[in-house]
């Protein structure tokens, strides 16, 4: 066993270890959960960009307005869907 893991395994306290490992699973189902919603948001920005003109006029969407939000990074989530 190398040094660093010996040093950790003696010195920090069993339930430190066990509260950082619950905050790095934590992160890596928030990172999850941010990148199916980026997806998501994406299929829904193509989908928008597919849209007839007439299809936006009836949900009262500016081409421009649409061609805008199609561009958008998958990254640029919408505030209140983040999460």
């Amino acid at each position: 066993m190398n040094n660093a893991i010996q040093a950790v395994r003696h010195n920090v306290p069993r339930h430190h270890i066990k509260a950082m490992i619950l905050m790095l699973i934590g992160l890596v189902r928030k990172t999850q959960r941010t990148l199916q919603l980026a997806r998501s948001v994406r299929a829904e920005r193509k989908a928008l960009a597919k849209l007839t003109d007439r299809e936006l006029r009836d949900i009262g969407i500016a081409r421009a307005d649409a061609e805008y939000e199609s561009k958008r990074s998958s990254l640029d989530l919408p505030i209140r869907r983040r999460v």
